[in-house]
Protein backbone atom coordinates (compact mmCIF):
# COMPACT_ATOMS: atom_id res chain seq x y z
CA UNK A 1 0.00 0.00 0.00
CA UNK A 2 1.32 3.33 -0.99
CA UNK A 3 2.48 5.17 2.53
CA UNK A 4 0.46 8.27 1.67
CA UNK A 5 1.52 9.83 5.28
CA UNK A 6 4.38 10.66 4.08
CA UNK A 7 3.32 12.60 1.42
CA UNK A 8 0.16 14.47 3.08
CA UNK A 9 1.99 17.59 4.21
CA UNK A 10 3.23 18.19 0.63
CA UNK A 11 -0.30 17.46 -0.85
CA UNK A 12 -1.65 20.27 1.72
CA UNK A 13 0.75 22.57 -0.03
CA UNK A 14 0.51 21.76 -3.18
CA UNK A 15 -3.66 22.28 -2.67
CA UNK A 16 -2.89 25.65 -0.99
CA UNK A 17 -3.52 24.83 2.41
CA UNK A 18 -0.35 25.44 4.36
CA UNK A 19 -2.11 25.66 7.78
CA UNK A 20 -3.08 22.34 6.95
CA UNK A 21 0.45 20.79 6.09
CA UNK A 22 1.87 22.90 9.47
CA UNK A 23 -0.91 21.12 11.71
CA UNK A 24 -0.03 17.76 10.64
CA UNK A 25 3.39 17.76 10.42
CA UNK A 26 2.86 19.27 14.34
CA UNK A 27 0.53 16.40 15.71
CA UNK A 28 2.49 13.38 13.58
CA UNK A 29 6.09 14.37 14.70
CA UNK A 30 5.16 16.19 17.79
CA UNK A 31 7.47 18.80 16.99
CA UNK A 32 6.85 22.41 18.13
CA UNK A 33 4.70 25.17 16.57
CA UNK A 34 8.22 26.78 14.96
CA UNK A 35 9.54 23.64 13.93
CA UNK A 36 6.69 22.65 12.18
CA UNK A 37 6.40 25.63 10.28
CA UNK A 38 10.35 25.03 9.48
CA UNK A 39 9.34 21.98 8.40
CA UNK A 40 6.55 23.63 6.01
CA UNK A 41 9.14 26.26 4.75
CA UNK A 42 11.49 23.57 3.67
CA UNK A 43 8.68 21.43 1.59
CA UNK A 44 7.94 24.64 0.81
CA UNK A 45 10.99 25.67 -1.06
CA UNK A 46 10.94 22.59 -2.28
CA UNK A 47 7.94 22.88 -4.39
CA UNK A 48 8.73 25.10 -7.03
CA UNK A 49 11.34 23.03 -8.60
CA UNK A 50 7.50 22.00 -10.12
CA UNK A 51 7.74 25.22 -11.20
CA UNK A 52 3.90 25.74 -9.34
CA UNK A 53 2.53 28.07 -6.86
CA UNK A 54 0.56 25.80 -4.04
CA UNK A 55 -2.80 24.77 -5.59
CA UNK A 56 -2.08 25.62 -8.62
CA UNK A 57 -1.58 21.94 -9.73
CA UNK A 58 -5.50 21.35 -8.54
CA UNK A 59 -6.69 24.14 -10.45
CA UNK A 60 -5.32 22.48 -13.49
CA UNK A 61 -6.12 19.21 -12.73
CA UNK A 62 -9.59 20.82 -11.78
CA UNK A 63 -9.96 22.66 -15.27
CA UNK A 64 -8.25 19.20 -17.27
CA UNK A 65 -11.55 17.14 -15.56
CA UNK A 66 -14.23 20.34 -15.96
CA UNK A 67 -13.44 19.92 -20.11
CA UNK A 68 -12.70 16.02 -20.05
CA UNK A 69 -16.18 15.48 -18.31
CA UNK A 70 -17.88 18.22 -20.61
CA UNK A 71 -17.12 16.28 -23.43
CA UNK A 72 -17.49 13.18 -22.43
CA UNK A 73 -20.96 13.84 -21.22
CA UNK A 74 -21.92 15.90 -24.33
CA UNK A 75 -21.03 12.60 -26.20
CA UNK A 76 -23.14 10.25 -24.33
CA UNK A 77 -25.48 12.55 -23.78
CA UNK A 78 -25.77 13.02 -27.44
CA UNK A 79 -25.08 9.43 -28.46
CA UNK A 80 -28.15 8.15 -25.82
CA UNK A 81 -30.29 10.83 -27.28
CA UNK A 82 -29.66 9.64 -30.51
CA UNK A 83 -30.26 5.79 -29.76
CA UNK A 84 -33.40 6.85 -28.21
CA UNK A 85 -34.94 9.19 -29.94
CA UNK A 86 -38.23 6.96 -32.09
CA UNK A 87 -37.63 6.22 -35.85
CA UNK A 88 -41.63 6.35 -36.57
CA UNK A 89 -41.19 7.57 -40.31
CA UNK A 90 -38.41 4.49 -40.86
CA UNK A 91 -39.36 1.97 -42.47
CA UNK A 92 -39.02 -1.78 -41.09
CA UNK A 93 -37.32 -3.91 -43.61
CA UNK A 94 -36.18 -7.56 -43.46
CA UNK A 95 -32.44 -7.68 -43.85
CA UNK A 96 -30.44 -11.00 -43.95
CA UNK A 97 -26.64 -11.38 -42.52
CA UNK A 98 -24.87 -12.17 -45.87
CA UNK A 99 -21.48 -12.51 -44.67
CA UNK A 100 -19.51 -12.72 -40.99
CA UNK A 101 -16.21 -12.52 -40.38
CA UNK A 102 -13.25 -11.22 -38.32
CA UNK A 103 -10.73 -8.10 -38.85
CA UNK A 104 -7.12 -8.68 -37.85
CA UNK A 105 -7.48 -6.90 -35.12
CA UNK A 106 -9.97 -9.50 -34.25
CA UNK A 107 -13.22 -7.25 -34.51
CA UNK A 108 -16.28 -8.57 -35.59
CA UNK A 109 -17.17 -8.18 -39.26
CA UNK A 110 -21.41 -8.22 -40.44
CA UNK A 111 -22.70 -7.64 -43.68
CA UNK A 112 -26.18 -6.72 -44.24
CA UNK A 113 -28.20 -6.89 -47.15
CA UNK A 114 -31.59 -5.56 -47.66
CA UNK A 115 -33.98 -4.23 -50.47
CA UNK A 116 -35.59 -0.96 -50.13
CA UNK A 117 -38.22 0.70 -52.59
CA UNK A 118 -37.00 -2.13 -55.25
CA UNK A 119 -33.15 -0.93 -54.82
CA UNK A 120 -30.54 -3.68 -53.00
CA UNK A 121 -28.08 -2.36 -50.46
CA UNK A 122 -25.23 -4.24 -48.84
CA UNK A 123 -23.62 -2.60 -45.60
CA UNK A 124 -20.93 -3.84 -43.56
CA UNK A 125 -20.26 -3.02 -40.24
CA UNK A 126 -17.12 -3.08 -38.32
CA UNK A 127 -17.69 -3.42 -34.57
CA UNK A 128 -16.92 -5.35 -30.61
CA UNK A 129 -20.84 -4.67 -30.95
CA UNK A 130 -21.57 -7.67 -32.99
CA UNK A 131 -19.89 -9.93 -30.50
CA UNK A 132 -22.52 -9.05 -27.62
CA UNK A 133 -25.47 -10.58 -30.08
CA UNK A 134 -24.52 -14.12 -31.12
CA UNK A 135 -25.58 -13.46 -34.61
CA UNK A 136 -24.80 -15.94 -37.67
CA UNK A 137 -24.87 -16.21 -41.55
CA UNK A 138 -28.02 -16.65 -42.95
CA UNK A 139 -30.08 -15.02 -40.14
CA UNK A 140 -33.10 -12.80 -40.78
CA UNK A 141 -33.67 -9.24 -38.49
CA UNK A 142 -35.77 -6.49 -38.56
CA UNK A 143 -33.90 -3.08 -39.78
CA UNK A 144 -35.03 0.37 -39.75
CA UNK A 145 -34.22 1.84 -42.50
CA UNK A 146 -34.40 5.90 -42.98
CA UNK A 147 -36.53 6.81 -45.73
CA UNK A 148 -34.44 9.96 -47.13
CA UNK A 149 -31.48 8.09 -46.59
CA UNK A 150 -31.59 4.22 -47.37
CA UNK A 151 -28.09 3.88 -45.95
CA UNK A 152 -28.96 5.23 -42.74
CA UNK A 153 -30.02 2.16 -41.12
CA UNK A 154 -30.35 1.05 -37.11
CA UNK A 155 -31.29 -2.98 -35.52
CA UNK A 156 -33.61 -2.62 -33.10
CA UNK A 157 -31.63 -5.43 -31.51
CA UNK A 158 -28.88 -3.51 -30.59
CA UNK A 159 -30.36 0.23 -29.25
CA UNK A 160 -30.90 -1.25 -25.82
CA UNK A 161 -27.00 -1.92 -25.91
CA UNK A 162 -26.16 1.42 -27.39
CA UNK A 163 -28.12 3.01 -25.01
CA UNK A 164 -26.85 1.20 -22.03
CA UNK A 165 -22.85 2.59 -23.37
CA UNK A 166 -23.76 5.88 -24.37
CA UNK A 167 -25.88 6.48 -21.08
CA UNK A 168 -22.58 5.18 -18.74
CA UNK A 169 -20.21 7.15 -20.67
CA UNK A 170 -22.28 10.43 -19.77
CA UNK A 171 -22.30 9.19 -15.87
CA UNK A 172 -18.71 8.86 -16.49
CA UNK A 173 -18.90 12.35 -17.51
CA UNK A 174 -20.93 13.70 -14.87
CA UNK A 175 -19.06 12.05 -12.18
CA UNK A 176 -15.81 13.49 -13.44
CA UNK A 177 -17.60 17.31 -13.28
CA UNK A 178 -18.07 16.58 -9.97
CA UNK A 179 -15.42 15.43 -9.44
CA UNK A 180 -14.21 18.62 -10.30
CA UNK A 181 -15.89 20.89 -8.84
CA UNK A 182 -15.52 19.22 -5.69
CA UNK A 183 -11.69 19.84 -6.58
CA UNK A 184 -12.44 23.05 -7.39
CA UNK A 185 -14.13 24.10 -4.13
CA UNK A 186 -11.46 22.55 -1.94
CA UNK A 187 -8.71 24.79 -3.37
CA UNK A 188 -10.60 27.72 -3.01
CA UNK A 189 -11.55 26.91 1.19
CA UNK A 190 -7.71 26.84 1.58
Amino acid sequence: MFPFEKIRPAIYLILGNREAARKFLQSTYRVSDEQAEDLVIALQNDLPRLQLEPGKIARYVGGALTVLGLIITGVGAVGYFSFSTPEMEWAHVPCTIKAMSTQPDGTPSVTFVYEYQGKAYSITDVSELWKSFGLREGQRLDMLVNPENPEDTRLPIAKPILQKSTRNLAIVGVVLLVFSIVLWAFTRST
